[in-house]
C-alpha cells in the first residue's frame, strides 16, 4: 500500500494504514489516511517531525498528520496505541456547508 511505503521510506517505520474514501466534497488535489503505528511515542516522533520540517510527496504536496484516538469498543483496551486519524464532521444542512 502506498501509505505504508511512504510512512516507511520517510521514517523507517513500520505500520498499517486505510486511505480514507473519498466523497462528493473531498478535494480532488488531496488525499487522507488513517495510519496505525505501534506505539504512541512513534505517533508523537512522526507528527513532532512533520510540524517541524517538511515532507513534500508527488506534485508538490506536502504531508501533515495529527493525532487521533484509537477506536475502541466499550471495556475493551486497544491493541494499536500510535493512530494518527482525521476526525470527519457530517453537516446536516446547507448552512453548515457554506
Amino acid at each position: 500500500m502506498l501509505s505504508t511505503a511512504i510512512i516507511y521510506e520517510a521514517f523507517r517505520i513500520t505500520c498499517k494504514a486505510k486511505v480514507v474514501p473519498r466523497t462528493a466534497i473531498s478535494s480532488p488535489h488531496s488525499g487522507q489516511a488513517i495510519v496505525i503505528l505501534k506505539s504512541r511515542e512513534e505517533a508523537e516522533m512522526v507528527i513532532d517531525k512533520l510540524e517541524k520540517g517538511c515532507l513534500m510527496l508527488p506534485r508538490g504536496r506536502p504531508l501533515i498528520a495529527s493525532p487521533g484516538e484509537p477506536p475502541s469498543s466499550p471495556g475493551k483496551p486497544s491493541t494499536f496505541p500510535g493512530h494518527l486519524t482525521m476526525e470527519l464532521k457530517h453537516h446536516t444542512n446547507r448552512e453548515e456547508i457554506i
